[in-house]
């Protein structure tokens, strides 16, 4: 069963359609926009189908902390918490095709799970390097 997600509109006003899910999922992102107070902003959502439409939600629901206002899903990235063998919380990467199963199974596992949205800065070098590879 497929609904409109609230918060997921394109620019030409057309809904994002999403499957309808029971589990909830909390976002978190750091602003360290220049001139801005760094801080944590939160969002809860039910999950997404996959991993590319929570990062289109993300993109919206963050849209006004993010430091490139013309950023897209592709300059996202979302990590999952995780406690690592000396007992610290971290940030792990998360294979986008297991998506789903995995934000399942760690909700079950820690009901505090949230996967943080980061904003993935690009560099000239980055830019240099992938203008190579396009060659």
């Amino acid at each position: 069963m497929s609904v409109e997600h609230p918060m997921a509109k394109t620019e030409s006003a057309e809904p994002i359609l999403m499957q309808a899910s029971t589990t909830l999922l909390t976002l978190a992102f750091y602003q360290n926009k220049p001139g801005k107070a760094k801080k944590w902003f939160y969002a809860t959502l039910f999950l997404p189908e996959t991993y590319d439409d929570t990062k289109t939600a993300a993109l919206k629901l963050f849209k006004n902390q993010l430091s490139n206002t013309e950023a897209t899903i592709t300059d996202l990235n979302l990590r999952c918490t995780l406690q690592n063998r000396e007992g610290e919380w971290v940030w792990a990467e998360m294979i986008p095709a297991e998506w789903r199963a995995l934000v399942i199974s760690m909700k079950e596992t820690n009901p505090r799970f949230e996967v943080r949205v980061m904003e993935i800065k690009k560099n000239k070098e980055h830019e240099r390097r992938l203008a190579t590879c396009m060659q």
